[in-house]
């Protein structure tokens, strides 16, 4: 099957062409990219113009047999199927191996005093404003509630700070930094 060109045409103020070209299945005219005419396209205007053409459907269900004999394609896609860079790169970085790495503080409990209600005390008594100094992101959605020490069983309203979720993201690095940053916050 052969593309059928009508017209190659300059396009102005660059490098590329642009082609006019004609439908294999309705013989109706459509332009086309040279980008996309270098990738092999153009031979038919539409999806559904390219669906309805056996001779197509043929050659590309041929190449794909072929394709599944070579052990190329896998008939179900990648189902049943193991990344080559599977659990490789989470041992590198597993638990202590990780510079982040803390000791497993995300996975201590919360205080029982630290309920939705104690939560909204603290974003009313922050008027619901993130406390980062010029924080300019749009809050979506309600802030997170913060504790300065970090010690989560710690819930007392001096320890908690409403922060946008960005901002609560930032403070799970360079703990030592953010503990003053807060503390002299709170002398002001």
């Amino acid at each position: 099957m052969k593309r059928i060109i009508i017209q190659k045409l300059k396009v102005k103020g660059t490098r590329g062409y642009k082609y006019i070209l004609r439908c294999n299945q309705c013989k109706n005219k459509f332009e086309l990219g040279g980008n996309n005419f270098n990738k092999g396209r153009g031979y038919f205007c539409s999806p559904k113009c390219r669906g309805k053409n056996k001779e197509w459907q043929k050659k590309i269900s041929n190449s794909l047999k072929e394709g599944f004999k070579k052990g190329r394609i896998h008939p179900k896609g990648m189902s049943g199927k193991i990344p080559w860079n599977k659990g490789k790169e989470s041992q590198r970085w597993l638990k202590e191996k990780n510079p982040n790495w803390n000791g497993g503080s995300t996975f201590e409990e919360y205080g029982d005093e630290f309920t939705k209600k104690l939560k909204r005390q603290i974003r009313e008594r922050d008027n619901n404003i993130c406390q980062i100094k010029n924080c300019k992101n749009k809050i979506v959605k309600k802030l997170d509630v913060h504790h300065i020490d970090y010690n989560k069983k710690n819930n007392n309203q001096n320890n908690l700070i409403s922060l946008c979720h960005k901002h609560h993201m930032k403070t799970n690095f360079k703990r030592d930094y953010w503990k003053k940053y807060f503390k002299a916050l709170n002398k002001k």
